[in-house]
């Protein structure tokens, strides 16, 4: 059974350089079909993440010039961690209280991993039905 966020993560997980600009982010995003990415700087320092919602805003304040925008400066906050040995339990905690699908796994400050909401349901296949029910429940933000 899964005990540490090690072992749900996802593993060397697509990002993009801080210095990437919008545009790029924005086709990297839609190339790989997802919805947010996160930022790193060239030693593997996560710096946020950006969404779509946050290009969409940057594309409506700056007029659609997107081509100079740096992906470093459409993060507006510190983005929500995990630590790579911190239990399974505290990654279902954390995405219940902030309402989080993703995850970033730290190890000291270098982005080694994500975990989505879709590893956790994943690793909770092995459980009996009634320990499945209450993870579920935990991540989907039902219990407290």
């Amino acid at each position: 059974m899964a005990t540490t966020a090690r072992d749900v993560m996802t593993t060397d997980p697509d990002c993009v350089s801080h210095t990437d600009t919008v545009q790029e982010v924005a086709m990297r995003m839609r190339s790989l079909l997802v919805a947010f990415l996160p930022v790193c700087d060239e030693h593997g320092y996560l710096c946020g993440i950006v969404g779509y919602r946050d290009i969409g805003a940057r594309a409506r304040s700056s007029r659609g010039d997107l081509a100079t925008v740096t992906a470093a400066s459409v993060i507006e906050k510190a983005p929500i961690t995990i630590g790579v040995n911190d239990p399974v339990e505290d990654v279902t905690q954390m995405m219940a209280e902030q309402r989080v699908w993703l995850l970033p796994v730290l190890d000291g400050q270098r982005l080694v991993g994500v975990i989505h909401y879709d590893n956790i349901v994943s690793a909770t296949r092995t459980l009996l039905p009634a320990q499945r029910v209450a993870a579920t429940v935990a991540v989907r933000g039902g219990a407290r």
